[in-house]
């Protein structure tokens, strides 16, 4: 049977392609302590009616499962039951999603908690899981130690580079000016132990880079909009928003909700890939943030129950699981319209050997690079 490994947006590749075969970044002055540091104001929230709760517009192409698609009276129940009157439910279908309960795997965040959270605030703050997530993220995609092993085409691209620099000469570009920077149409890729202990400890982390023919604004935008999921994962059956809790990635407002800035929501995706009867699914909390001279996504699978299970009703399609999804986008100095795109994914692949889902995870992290790099070549 052909088995497959999520990317950082749901591209995947088969076992049948597999026989085929740095300065320290700051982030931007928001008007006070940075985000890396203490961002989050030290309180509870409610997931309760909000004025600038925004969800993708309607207009969007979609999945459709039992989850997002409960019955008339159903909503109509709960209607009663909250006081609400006026419109019928089928015109409010994005106000219904703000009840949706969602818990996160917390073990490895150092927020003082060993296993999931709520991010209904009952507890540690959204804000103080979110933030703990951004901080993971953000030093795990930006460490340029030892920790990583270089692929072999990758170790054969950095050696040749470093015996050509040894000898006085220089790397044509473009390329950036921090270590181990890809150039031309190169992809380098890298795999690495988990740092800890926990669920999902022996799944490798899998780390890609290459540059993009965008800026890195454009290169952000495109994998934030739900609309263009399509564009670079053809096996994509539709994402959509389920929550927004801040919908612009360069606001340098707190949200109310979780006192950070950037874009953060929850999303549901889903594909098919070849082979599988079932899609598979992915419902992530992702967040967004500029940087000085770039952007940084991350993202984490939340789930609808404490026990970090999916909705038993729905049996539509078959839920996996994202410990980390990392994308660091930087515009390369010098280079108009050139970015670079760090990408590091660390997911669970249940009843896989490991060794396989390592070399999945290689091919689906290059795969994912290349097929953003169509986008934009068109």
């Amino acid at each position: 049977a052909s088995m497959h490994f999520f990317t950082p947006t749901s591209s995947l590749a088969s076992i049948e392609d597999l026989s085929h075969q740095s300065p320290r970044i700051t982030e931007i002055d928001a008007g006070g302590p940075t985000p890396l540091k203490s961002n989050v104001m030290r309180k509870r929230f409610d997931f309760g009616p909000v004025p600038n709760f925004v969800l993708a517009n309607d207009t969007n192409e979609s999945i459709t499962t039992p989850s997002t698609t409960a019955s008339t009276q159903e909503d109509l129940t709960r209607d009663s039951q909250l006081g609400f009157t006026g419109d019928p439910p089928a015109t409010r279908r994005r106000f219904n999603y703000y009840h949706q309960r969602s818990y996160m795997r917390a073990h490895d965040l150092q927020v003082g908690a060993a296993s999931l959270i709520s991010l209904h605030g009952e507890g540690v703050a959204a804000g103080d899981i979110i933030n703990g997530l951004f901080r993971m993220g953000y030093e795990t995609v930006s460490d340029e130690s030892s920790r990583w092993t270089q692929e072999r085409d990758t170790g054969k691209i950095l050696s040749k580079r470093a015996k050509l620099i040894e000898s006085g000469k220089t790397v044509d570009g473009p390329i950036g000016p921090w270590d181990n920077a890809a150039c031309s149409d190169e992809v380098l890729v890298w795999t690495s132990k988990c740092s800890h202990d926990g669920f999902g400890c022996e799944y490798p982390i899998v780390r890609a880079r290459g540059l993009i023919p965008s800026s890195a604004k454009d290169m952000v935008d495109l994998l934030l909009d739900s609309s263009r999921v399509k564009d670079y994962n053809k096996m994509s059956l539709g994402r959509r928003d389920e929550h927004c809790f801040m919908s612009d990635v360069d606001d340098t407002t707190p949200c109310s909700e979780t006192g950070l800035h950037g874009e953060t929501r929850i999303m549901r995706s889903q594909s098919q890939p070849p082979v599988i009867r079932k899609p598979v699914e992915l419902r992530l909390l992702l967040h967004a943030r500029r940087l000085s001279d770039g952007y940084l996504t991350v993202g984490r699978s939340v789930w609808e129950t404490e026990e970090g299970t999916a909705d038993l009703n729905d049996t539509s399609a078959t839920r996996c699981e994202m410990l980390l999804s990392v994308n660091l986008i930087r515009d390369v100095p010098g280079f108009e319209g050139k970015c670079e795109i760090t990408t590091v994914t660390h997911g669970v692949s249940p009843g896989i050997p490991v060794s396989i889902g390592k070399r999945i995870a290689l091919a689906a992290a290059s795969k994912y690079i290349r097929d953003i790099r169509q986008v934009f070549d068109k």
